[in-house]
């Protein structure tokens, strides 16, 4: 099968650009014609014209849809087929989902007119000259051929869990019985790496409605994994041998030297983010660094959690990159467990942690001539000389700043008048929450209402406080465990059809515009709604407001939009329903020496809650502010949001424009080498994968320039720097080679 894509003219290498500022707006056709072998697909750009009746790609629709706002809600057809059985059809436009493959970037592509210009602009740099060593910038512009042509073969299947991956070509069973849809895989080579392309195909218009392509490997920087790994000694004798380690307590946890140091990558955090990109890259052996400020890397989850912590997603999810969770590991597993794996997983992959270590600040260079930049980066170590502990400043350069900190570091407590002026009794956020044998017989208000503040109210009752009630300030929603496992998480269980790192590819090939509008995560959670049909009702009757986000997608879009706003059961829903959690729907008034005073949005009227205690299940904030601290404002604004999809259903949290893929994650920023890496467990584990590769691009593209490279790694030279497409251009003023400093005064 051929996809090919008509451009205006042949491509050359001054028409291509970097910024692609609108690739969300779908507009009318350019496309293709095809033809088919049983191994191999075959991708040509060409400058001929084509007709509506040649397309590849369904035409599109939606035209004319603003991209500033939320994504239009998919049209509704009524068609008179099956007898005349009347039936709606979801028509959408083209995509193609490329995950660093072609744009270096991570970008959902809406509309063939989007399409052919990522074609256009990245196509050059992308694919690999032909089988006869033709260049492909003379091939191109040769007035006699006027196409390029790259081959896309059909994966070869491996053993992935109890099947093969990727699987063979298959029919798509939907809810049209009739469907003639089918998806399959190929394995692909650009110019930098290999990787996957996944496409769907509409067998009756020999038509494909969407594609997903993504690199897994670097050619010249392979993952020493596998049959890659280090051989770890070298046999016969060796004059100065070096020991692997020099005494049985040196571990991987160092102490910054007193040298400035230079490094490709810094890390700030080691969480699940900051250890699961440290191990990708360690497995590259790309230069970096990652600072904890906490004495060690499961510090966080030891000591800033509430004690009655368990994780809410089940062990066949949560596996980390490299080594998998035990099989003797609990299915949900407990906070203070999950720390002492992050520790053992550091020192057992050799990974170069700074602990005790806290990033202050981090400032662009910038040299005179020069058009790259750096990062000035200054830590504080607290480190014990046995007089007590001293700070120990330092600095260090890198081209690359990660931050690694999520959205779950930094405490939001709300300023309610009374609080700091009225209020007698004990206030706490839940990141200092020690457990509930410290409030026995007393009365507790519990502010929030998603997993920790659900969490938390079922330890206050179990621990023996005399009562506990909720103050559910906006909707959310609930969803038992085992709702979650049987409908959310299917792909993941304890005899998985595929390989977790495998099934995180899957996850990948629907765009997040028809997970949104298509009814795919409306479905599911409508599901788990039948399922958790009597918990919800009596939890309902409770007073308790349901709130299923934007067009009844769940948790599913809330997770990808707001970060939170539900709650999966363990047990506080039953509290609830039975009465001996109260809840209450309504927004907070004042603090009253021993009270809360709230506005009860059911009874219309104010209300006097009894407290002695009261608990701050409010959040986090983002990584925006992490970055304002640390970088500034100037570049904090340059960065904008992180995260969320701009649905606008909840402005505050995920404003308008509709983006197709989260904002700011694990991808290019408008802050040259400015990137951020967070999520679960599972979200780490895959996106790592991805970050990893474009930091390791970076690095090998730049290791050579200057035609010194030794490094025994790299076997093969490397195409120029990547060319990213696809980010909006920066509102921030160029800066001047005359007003580039030669460094930065802190």
């Amino acid at each position: 099968m051929a996809f090919v894509v008509p451009t205006a003219a042949t491509i050359k290498p001054e028409q291509r650009t970097r910024y692609n500022t609108d690739y969300t707006k779908p507009s009318l056709l350019s496309t293709t014609t095809a033809s088919m072998t049983k191994t191999t697909i075959t991708t040509t750009v060409s400058s001929k014209e084509m007709t509506a009746n040649d397309n590849l790609f369904v035409s599109d629709s939606n035209e004319g849809h603003d991209p500033e706002q939320s994504p239009p809600k998919i049209s509704q057809q009524q068609n008179d087929d099956n007898g005349g059985k009347q039936q709606k059809q979801k028509q959408f436009p083209p995509f193609w989902r490329d995950m660093i493959a072609y744009t270096w970037n991570i970008v959902t592509l809406e509309g063939q007119d989007a399409i052919r210009d990522m074609l256009q602009n990245t196509l050059l740099d992308v694919i690999p000259d032909d089988d006869n060593n033709n260049d492909k910038e003379e091939r191109c512009n040769d007035a006699t051929t006027k196409t390029i042509t790259t081959t896309w073969k059909l994966a070869k299947p491996r053993r992935s869990g109890t099947s093969d991956f990727p699987p063979p070509l298959k029919h798509i069973i939907d809810d049209n019985e009739n469907s003639s849809m089918c998806e399959f895989w190929c394995d692909i080579s650009t110019t930098m790496g290999t990787g996957y392309a996944h496409v769907r195909l509409d067998l009756t218009t020999k038509r494909a409605t969407s594609l997903m392509t993504t690199l897994t490997e670097l050619h010249d920087r392979p993952f020493q994994i596998g049959p890659n790994r280090p051989r770890g000694t070298t046999s016969g004798p060796v004059k100065g041998r070096q020991y692997f380690r020099t005494t049985d307590n040196e571990s991987s946890l160092k102490v910054p030297d007193d040298d400035e140091e230079e490094f490709h990558v810094v890390i700030v955090g080691a969480g699940q983010a900051g250890l699961s990109l440290a191990a990708r890259l360690e497995a590259m052996k790309i230069p970096y660094v990652l600072f904890e400020a906490g004495s060690s890397p499961g510090w966080t989850w030891r000591k800033s959690r509430y004690p009655s912590l368990h994780l809410h997603d089940p062990v066949w999810y949560q596996h980390m990159p490299y080594i998998d969770f035990p099989k003797t590991w609990p299915i949900f597993t407990p906070k203070d467990k999950l720390a002492d794996w992050f520790d053992a997983y550091a020192t057992i992959l050799d990974l170069n942690i700074r602990t005790d270590t806290k990033v202050v600040r981090a400032i662009e260079q910038y040299y005179k001539g020069e058009n790259n930049n750096e990062w000035r980066i200054e830590t504080m170590t607290m480190i014990d000389d046995g007089d007590g502990e001293n700070q120990k400043r330092s600095v260090v350069r890198a081209k690359n700043v990660v931050f690694a900190t999520g959205n779950s570091s930094r405490p939001r407590i709300p300023n309610f008048a009374g609080a700091s002026s009225k209020f007698c009794g004990a206030q706490l956020h839940t990141s200092r929450y020690k457990g509930g044998a410290a409030f026995q017989g007393r009365s507790i208000v519990v502010i929030g209402s998603n997993n920790s503040g659900f969490d938390i109210c079922q330890d206050l009752w179990e621990q023996g406080a005399s009562s506990v009630t909720m103050i559910q300030r906006t909707g959310s929603m609930i969803v038992s465990s085992e709702s979650v496992l049987t409908y959310g998480l299917f792909l993941f269980n304890e005899f998985p059809q595929y390989h977790h790192e495998h099934a995180d590819l899957l996850l990948t090939t629907t765009p997040y515009r028809i997970l949104v509008e298509g009814g795919a995560w409306k479905q599911t959670t409508n599901k788990m709604k039948e399922n958790d049909a009597d918990l919800i009702a009596r939890v309902e009757a409770s007073g308790y407001k349901f709130d299923y986000g934007y067009d009844g997608t769940g948790l599913f879009a809330k997770s990808a939009t707001e970060g939170g706003g539900f709650y999966i059961d363990v047990g506080c829903a039953e509290l609830l329903a039975r009465g001996d959690v109260q809840v209450r729907y309504a927004n907070v008034e004042r603090l009253e020496s021993d009270a809360v005073v709230v506005f009860n949005k059911d009874t219309r009227q104010e209300e006097r809650l009894p407290a002695d205690v009261v608990i701050y299940a409010t959040g986090f904030d983002t990584m925006e502010s992490h970055v304002k601290e640390i970088c500034g404002t100037d570049v904090a604004t340059r960065v904008g949001t992180t995260w969320g999809l701009g649905l606008n259903y909840k402005p505050d949290k995920d404003p308008s424009p509709w983006t197709g893929e989260l904002r700011n994650m694990w991808k290019p920023t408008n802050v040259d080498g400015l990137w951020f890496h967070g999520g679960n467990l599972a979200q780490c584990r895959h996106y790592s994968l991805l970050l990893s590769l474009q930091l390791a691009a970076r690095y090998v593209t730049e290791f050579r320039a200057d035609g010194t490279c030794t490094d025994e790694v790299s076997s093969t030279a490397m195409p120029e720097q990547p060319r990213v497409y696809g980010i909006p251009p920066s509102t921030v003023v160029e800066i001047s080679s005359e007003q580039r400093l030669d460094s930065v005064s802190s």
